[in-house]
């Protein structure tokens, strides 16, 4: 499966672990899509309010999403405020938060999951891509294997 299928099916959103060296391509890849794409600097997330945070600032949350794991999902899951046809998040240097607050990694990969569940239902593409990872996570799926394309940086 291609990338722009890939990324126009809402049955194929999920939690995926890219490599770093690959997001450029994958970005130039996804310009011409109507989706919204979020990036999330992980170098400086290493805890659960360093994340929430980070999720606030760069979805833009309105003033009244609050600062918790329940405040996080009901955003996640509403996103009205955003003028898209779909979302990608690209969670860069994401073993950081991994190592540092593996709790709360646990559950916002949780929440994560969730919401992918709900934004499929809807017909709407909702992803997100974590690079940086030290080791293979068994809760995403490697992009590249998904593609059929182990080299997508050359």
């Amino acid at each position: 499966m291609k990338l722009l299928n890939l990324a126009r099916d809402p049955a194929q959103s999920g939690l995926y672990r890219v490599q770093a060296s690959h997001i450029a391509r994958l970005l130039m890849g996804v310009q011409q899509l109507k989706l919204q794409l979020i990036e999330l600097d992980g170098r400086e997330i290493s805890s659960k309010p360093d994340l929430l945070y980070a999720c606030a600032q760069a979805l833009q949350f309105p003033a009244y999403v609050g600062h918790n794991w329940d405040a996080l999902e009901e955003a996640l899951n509403d996103l009205s405020w955003l003028d898209a046809q779909g979302l990608i998040i690209i969670f860069y240097e994401a073993d950081q938060l991994r190592r540092h607050d593996h709790g709360a990694w646990q559950i916002f990969c949780e929440i994560a999951q969730s919401c992918v569940e709900q934004w499929r239902s809807q017909g709407q593409v909702w992803s997100i891509w974590f690079s940086g990872l030290e080791y293979s996570q068994p809760e995403l799926i490697d992009l590249a294997g998904v593609l059929n394309e182990p080299n997508l940086s050359e």
